[in-house]
């Protein structure tokens, strides 16, 4: 034959799909600065930049103020 049988062709785009499936899982669950998870000190320490640790600039490059304890209603 000339070309592969369709059984074939079809078992390996099945293969293909859960491997593209499984990358994008491993994607998702590898990566938790995606979400939002990482303070500031374990991503860019250099953004708390006064002494008294009281202020940091953001990703924006904007001041904001860091907060010794977070309220929590």
């Amino acid at each position: 034959p000339l070309q592969p049988p369709l059984l074939f062709l079809l078992e390996e785009y099945k293969n293909y799909l859960d491997a593209a499936n499984m990358s994008m899982r491993v994607r998702r669950h590898s990566d938790p600065a995606r979400r939002g998870e990482l303070s500031v000190c374990d991503s860019i320490s250099e953004w708390v930049t006064a002494a008294d640790k009281k202020t940091a600039v953001d990703m924006s490059g904007g001041t904001v103020t860091v907060l010794e304890k977070v309220p929590v209603s």
